[in-house]
């Protein structure tokens, strides 16, 4: 039987990456920032979370 190059943790922090690409895609298509921009604000912070059961991941986008 072949090993797997990577391990389980590893696979976990593939799937993550990608659930993280597809939050911060959404942000970009979806203009959640253009109605705060509108206003005048300057500093705006856009953040992609992810829900797995009792952890979660959040990153600055």
């Amino acid at each position: 039987m072949q090993k797997l190059p990577i391990g389980i943790s590893d696979f976990k922090e593939l799937i993550e990456e990608n659930i993280f690409y597809y939050a911060v895609q959404q942000i970009q298509e979806k203009a959640y920032t253009a109605l705060v921009k509108k206003r005048g604000y300057q500093n705006i912070l856009a953040f992609g979370v992810v829900f797995d059961g009792k952890r979660v991941w959040v990153k600055s986008v």
